[in-house]
């Protein structure tokens, strides 16, 4: 199963339900809105200050380039890693899955999660949905 994680930067309390309602397997959110998640319900946060932490437990990691997509293919492979970049037709995201698993890609709506989760029919593990709209989090979980 494919995990989906919900981006919640700037906090968004009806964001942060339609996450929790929809079934998210976490929200990444900024230092100090852990408590805010914690009062709506138990869902893991990806924070300095949550259950995941970045730098440790997952890395964000932008492709810009050749250099960048070997750098992913090569680092961090005991962790998750997140892939940002603005052009998934300019790096291809078929060569690191390619190369290794515990990938996750940034996606701004349901449609792009679909792609990235089916390239090379094996996709990527998961997404983080970056949206500020409650519709497209329950389409893409």
């Amino acid at each position: 199963m494919k995990r989906v994680w919900v981006r919640l930067q700037p906090w968004d309390k009806q964001l942060a339900i339609a996450a929790l309602e929809s079934g998210a397997d976490a929200v990444v959110l900024a230092e100090g809105d852990t408590p805010k998640m914690r009062e709506l319900g138990m869902l893991p946060t990806v924070a300095s200050d949550g259950d995941i932490k970045p730098g440790s437990d997952v890395f964000w990691m932008e492709i810009k380039g050749k250099a960048d997509e070997q750098v992913a293919a090569s680092t961090h492979l005991d962790r998750m890693v997140v892939l940002r970049t603005t052009d998934w037709t300019v790096i291809p995201l078929e060569n690191l899955v390619a190369q290794r698993s515990g990938l996750m890609a940034e996606v701004t709506s349901a449609e792009q999660a679909k792609v990235v989760t089916e390239v090379l029919e094996r996709g990527v593990d998961g997404v983080v949905l970056d949206t500020r709209s409650p519709e497209e989090i329950r389409r893409t979980v």
